[in-house]
């Protein structure tokens, strides 16, 4: 009975300990097919499964992404495959208007926002490619000169979150 009971503890510390699988997703812009597989970032964001406690990997393959990101799920890695090869980039601004009359605002200008926990964020550069620095130069009674010109790349939703960025670079003006 002794060894039957020595047995089973093991057993069930093992099980309790044991590191949760990681699912894997890839982005790639070239026509890549299967399972798993996107064409954009958010897309594959998107198709995590909401309020999921697994760990999800998304490998974001060689490319300029032109899009506009919003994470809201947690447990998730975006891994590049460099920052010099594997670029998020954006170009609002906060006084733009997108939809409806509406203008993005400060934090809405940015090019990827978080609004989870437990993000890893690796070989990739972030960017809010609106062209700050010529609008900036533009005299102020120039009638290209934008207001409001505020250009965020990242956007951390709030403090108590953990965001690990490693290997990346964004830039931004405000």
């Amino acid at each position: 009975f002794t060894l039957f009971f020595i047995l089973s503890l093991f057993f069930i510390s093992g099980c309790v300990h044991q590191k949760k699988t990681i699912q894997k997703f890839v982005v790639s812009q070239k026509a890549v097919t299967g399972k798993n597989t996107f064409n954009s970032i958010q897309a594959a964001i998107d198709a995590i499964p909401e309020n999921s406690e697994t760990p999800y990997r998304i490998f974001v393959r060689t490319g300029q992404y032109y899009e506009k990101v919003t994470l809201k799920k947690s447990n998730v890695e975006l891994i590049g495959e460099g920052k010099n090869k594997t670029h998020i980039y954006f170009d609002a601004y906060a006084g733009q208007t997108y939809a409806n009359g509406k203008t993005w605002g400060t934090p809405g200008s940015a090019t990827l926002t978080i609004q989870a926990a437990n993000i890893r964020i690796e070989n990739i550069t972030i960017e809010n490619s609106f062209d700050f620095l010529t609008n900036d130069a533009l005299a102020n009674e120039e009638p290209k000169r934008v207001a409001n010109a505020q250009a965020v790349a990242l956007f951390l939703e709030s403090k108590r979150k953990k965001v690990f960025l490693k290997k990346s670079s964004w830039s931004f003006f405000l």
